[in-house]
C-alpha cells in the first residue's frame, strides 16, 4: 500500500452508551468530502477501514495522534476518543487548572473502568462507529486497559480484527516480589480513598482518573484472572470473545506483560 500525506483531523463530540456523555475525538477520516484529493482519495475498489483506538489509563487521545496520522496517509481511517474525565472529555468550561481538573476528579467517585469507560464510553464509540462508518470494516486497537474493556463488550462482536498493545494480567502473583507490589498497591488504594480521586500519575499512568477507575485497577491486580477474575460475570463475557487478535508486548514494561 503506498504512503501518502496524511489527512487533517476533525474534531469531533460522540454521545456515550446509556447516558448520552459527551466523549471528545478526534476523527481522522481519508474519505471524507473534506479530505478529498488526488493524495488521499482511495481507488473505488479498495476496501475501506476505520481503526478505532482505545487508550491506556489516563493516556490522553493526542498521545496516539502521530499513529493516527500514520493509518490516515495509507488511506485508513482512524478515530481517537478521550473516556470520560480524561483527557478533552471533561464537561465544557469545567477544568481551567490542574486545581480544577482535580476537583472535578473528586465529584465523580462513583466512574468506574468497565461499568462507565467500557459499558458506556467504548461502546458508545464503537456504536458510533458502526452507524456512521457502515460503509468501511472496522478495525480496533486496544492500549493496556483499551484491550482488556474491548473483550467484555457485546459490540467487539462487530469488529473484524483487532491489535491489542500491552494487554496481559499483572496479576501480583506473576511480579518478582510479590509481597512488596501487594504492599505498594494497599498504600495506592488508602491514598486514593483518602485524597478521593486515583492518582495514578505518580505510579507513571497518565493522567490522574476518578476514585472507582483507579480502585478497579487495583482490585484487579489482586485477581489472577486480572479484570475476568474479578466477577463471574467478567470472565463469563470474556470467555466468549472471540475477535481475531494479534497480541503485541515489550519485555520491560513489567505491567503489560503477559
Amino acid at each position: 500500500m503506498e504512503k501518502k500525506e496524511g489527512v487533517k483531523p476533525q474534531s469531533i463530540v460522540i454521545p456515550a452508551l446509556i447516558d448520552q456523555y459527551p466523549l471528545s475525538a478526534i476523527l481522522y477520516d481519508p474519505y471524507s468530502n473534506n479530505n478529498n484529493s488526488d493524495s488521499t482519495t482511495p481507488q473505488n475498489n479498495v476496501q475501506k477501514r476505520i481503526v478505532v483506538v482505545a487508550p491506556a489509563t489516563g493516556v490522553p487521545a493526542k498521545f496516539y495522534s502521530a499513529l493516527a496520522s500514520y493509518f490516515s496517509s495509507l488511506n485508513v481511517a482512524v478515530l481517537l476518543f478521550d473516556y470520560r474525565y480524561c483527557g478533552a472529555s471533561f464537561p465544557k468550561n469545567s477544568v481551567t487548572t490542574p486545581q480544577s481538573r482535580t476537583e472535578v476528579l473528586k465529584s465523580v467517585p462513583e466512574v468506574g473502568l468497565l461499568s462507565h469507560w467500557g459499558q458506556r464510553d467504548i461502546a458508545g464509540i464503537l456504536e458510533y462507529t458502526f452507524h456512521h462508518h457502515s460503509d468501511k470494516e472496522v478495525l480496533y486497537i486496544g492500549h493496556s486497559v483499551g484491550g482488556h474493556l474491548f473483550t467484555m463488550l457485546e459490540q467487539a462482536k462487530k469488529v473484524k480484527r483487532a491489535l491489542f498493545v500491552s494487554v496481559g494480567a499483572p496479576f501480583l502473583g506473576h511480579w518478582d516480589e510479590p509481597g512488596s507490589v501487594e504492599v505498594a498497591f494497599k498504600k495506592y488504594r488508602k491514598q486514593y480513598v483518602k485524597i478521593g480521586y486515583a492518582a495514578t500519575s505518580s505510579a507513571g499512568l497518565g493522567n490522574d482518573i476518578p476514585l472507582k477507575a483507579g480502585l478497579d485497577w487495583i482490585d484487579w491486580i489482586f485477581c489472577e484472572r486480572y479484570c475476568a477474575g474479578y466477577a463471574s460475570e467478567n470472565a463469563a463475557k470474556m470467555d466468549k470473545y472471540e475477535v481475531p487478535t494479534l497480541f503485541v508486548y515489550f519485555t520491560d514494561d513489567v505491567l503489560g506483560s503477559p
